[in-house]
């Protein structure tokens, strides 16, 4: 008999998953409480994707309000953050350097919803 002691990626997912509806893109934008414009957009769902992306799920069960640790460690990759590697992934998608602003990421609990103002404040210059 084989033991397995941790849930697999896909199981985190699932698990996480079939407790919510979808989210549309839309919906979790005006969530988020920033300015009706393209940067802010940009910001919000670069979050809302690498957030799904390290928790190997889709975008659209991604919160505004989903908390860390709270909800987000329920998800691979969220369970064991690598923080730096995530703000990698954020640049990446915005081909923006955000990480000389590290002090104002380091936080031992958060929101999605924080995560988009903070890259969003950044992203203004409004550090």
């Amino acid at each position: 008999m084989k033991m397995r002691w941790r849930r697999t990626p896909k199981e985190m997912a699932a698990e996480f998953a079939k407790t919510r509806t979808p989210q549309s893109d839309d919906e979790f934008f005006r969530a988020c409480d920033l300015p009706d414009d393209d940067l802010a957009r940009q910001s919000a769902l670069a979050v809302r994707r690498t957030t799904a992306a390290y928790g190997r799920i889709d975008p659209e069960f991604i919160r505004p309000t989903d908390r860390y640790p709270e909800e987000l460690t329920n998800l691979t990759g969220w369970d064991k953050i690598d923080f730096v590697d995530w703000l990698a992934e954020l640049e990446a998608m915005l081909d923006e350097t955000l990480s000389d602003n590290a002090d104002q990421w380091l936080a031992l609990e958060f929101s999605v919803k924080e995560l988009v103002q903070t890259t969003d404040r950044i992203r203004r210059g409004e550090t």
